[in-house]
């Protein structure tokens, strides 16, 4: 089974913060991570998507788009996206807005491939996904 969805922004798991004895995530990744499942539930249900199995091999692809910036001289076409979100954090928020709703637990992606797609003008920003099984 596969569902495909997209979230109209790019965006990695900041870290956690600390306050009263104890971390929490930063109200960032809430909305991030509300957006992502959002998403993914939506796309799912239209597509009667069941979410993995435990123990079942997951596998998740991650593509990020975003446009060039307008201060960037008109020259430059395109460049490489190198910089933030590091690739790693997005796949980090990525896997944890989807755990409980694509499949049971994260450890079951056995396969991850994250992809930012270099930049070009009027290129929007967004992250697709594709989840698989």
């Amino acid at each position: 089974m596969q569902v495909i969805f997209s979230v109209p922004f790019v965006q990695g798991q900041a870290r956690p913060r600390f306050g009263q004895g104890r971390a929490y995530d930063p109200a960032t990744n809430v909305r991030a991570k509300r957006a992502i499942r959002a998403a993914f539930n939506e796309t799912a249900a239209a597509q009667h998507f069941k979410p993995a199995p435990a123990h079942t091999p997951v596998c998740v692809d991650i593509t990020t788009t975003r446009p060039l910036p307008a201060s960037r001289p008109r020259k430059i076409a395109s460049e490489s996206d190198t910089f933030k979100p590091d690739i790693d954090n997005v796949a980090k928020l990525v896997l944890d807005a989807l755990t409980a709703h694509a499949y049971a637990d994260d450890a079951q992606v056995v396969k991850l491939n994250v992809t930012k797609v270099p930049r070009t003008r009027d290129m929007p920003e967004a992250t697709t996904i594709v989840v698989y099984y």
